[in-house]
């Protein structure tokens, strides 16, 4: 690639202090590592730092020596290079996407311990296409069948896919020109799992017309839609929605009787996922079935997606279901993200000082001392995270009760609500 398109690619990496390239050793990774030391190096201005990041799951015997594979190109090309490593019991299903999962958690917290300014990945046009197919066989909605977006966010990391334009097969051209080794991992031919059926049957889909760039072409025209359903949301989530630190939202119910169905299902989307903790998609039907029962004033009382969902009077609390979230009790480290779903930024944290959910014993009794507190219901109040001083309840940030110690402050760690109106602690209003 010429150094007038590489600039072109990656002119936006111009202004970035610090970027981790995450590199499996497999050909579409090795080439952006490689692609990235060419742009830097054909340019005189230092650029970012470059980090390059590589997750041993330990599923197999091989990956470690590809792992130190990659740590002797990127120290060649200049790069530092770090390996994470997958530690402890591997599930015996979902094998694929466990492994997915723990990947983006180990990379995403090392961007944030070590300040990247962002995570590149080398997904292709072909990942691109795969992707949306595997969702077209789910039945996926419009937002699944807009595939990977070129940037998008994972826990608070800046994600990008520089290379989504081009395809699997000119990678690899690139790198066997220069004579540049990469691994092939054997599970990518493995027929146990999804994305490799649908690519063993993408010759037979091109035949018709359904080839990579097609797949892709209509994905782009999808993703047009959904952001203007997106654009409608945010006005919506902005008029009807509050998000409280204590880790629950409040929605009005009058404004969504009116709406069309698609965006109220899209309200609850974000509201579920900010309050779950979760970054991928929730069942389409499940959202659809609530916002139905919304929209005909019926009373609702139902759990989804590591959520309980209640109306009281004319709002909609969305609050994190008991049964579902992290009960136990962590050291306080400013940073930190609590039951998947909270950052904690914490002013000076201490090893004595853990925090946890309020929980149903402390309640009653800090209930009878003020009872305004009264006025929250307990489905959500045994939830509010509370700091303990060894062993000791010390503070409820959310109800500005405390008996000295840290100053904490509490933050949704997803951007979902970050059109709704923040209520950093509780003025007495009845919920």
């Amino acid at each position: 690639m010429t150094p007038a398109k590489l600039a072109s690619r990656f002119a936006a990496w111009a202004g970035l202090r610090h970027i981790a390239l995450a590199v499996s050793g497999g050909a579409d990774s090795t080439a952006l590592m490689y692609m990235v030391a060419a742009w830097k190096a054909a340019h005189s201005h230092a650029g970012p730092v470059v980090t390059v990041l590589t997750v041993d799951h330990r599923l197999r015997k091989s990956a470690a020596d590809e792992a130190r594979q990659v740590a002797s190109q990127a120290h060649a090309l200049g790069f530092d290079h770090h390996i994470l490593v997958w530690r402890g019991t591997k599930p015996k299903t979902g094998i694929q996407a466990a492994a997915r999962a723990a990947r983006y958690e180990l990379l995403a917290d090392w961007c944030r311990a070590n300040a990247a300014d962002c995570l590149a990945t080398a997904h292709t046009r072909d990942d691109q296409a795969e992707t949306v197919l595997m969702r077209l066989a789910h039945g996926s909605g419009l937002d699944g069948l807009t595939g990977m977006a070129a940037s998008s966010d994972i826990d608070g990391v800046p994600l990008l896919r520089p290379l989504l334009d081009l395809s699997r097969e000119a990678l690899r051209e690139m790198l066997t020109s220069q004579n540049l080794p990469f691994a092939d991992d054997p599970s990518n031919a493995d027929e146990r799992f999804e994305r490799v059926r649908i690519r063993q049957k993408r010759d037979a889909l091109a035949e018709i017309g359904l080839d990579a760039e097609a797949v892709t072409r209509t994905a782009g025209r999808l993703r047009d839609a959904a952001d203007a359903l997106d654009h409608i949301t945010d006005q919506i989530v902005a008029r009807t929605c509050e998000r409280h630190a204590g880790g629950f939202a409040l929605i009005d119910r009058e404004p969504l009787r009116d709406i069309p169905r698609e965006i109220l299902r899209r309200v609850l989307a974000r509201a579920v996922r900010a309050i779950g903790g979760h970054a991928y998609p929730l069942r389409y039907e499940k959202l659809v079935e609530i916002a139905d029962l919304l929209q005909r004033d019926d009373h609702l009382s139902r759990t989804v997606g590591g959520c309980r969902l209640v109306t009281r009077r004319q709002r909609l609390c969305v609050a994190r279901e008991w049964g579902r979230m992290d009960q136990s009790w962590h050291p306080l480290v400013g940073g930190m993200i609590w039951d998947d779903r909270l950052r904690i930024q914490a002013s000076e944290p201490d090893e004595l000082t853990t925090i946890g959910p309020l929980g149903e014993e402390e309640w009653p009794r800090l209930r009878a001392a003020n009872p305004e507190w009264s006025r929250i219901p307990a489905f959500i109040a045994r939830t509010l995270p509370a700091l303990r001083h060894k062993g000791e309840l010390a503070a409820v940030p959310y109800l500005r009760h405390s008996r000295g110690g840290p100053t904490v402050s509490l933050e949704f760690k997803n951007k979902d609500l970050a059109m709704a109106r923040p209520v950093d602690y509780f003025a007495g209003e009845q919920i």
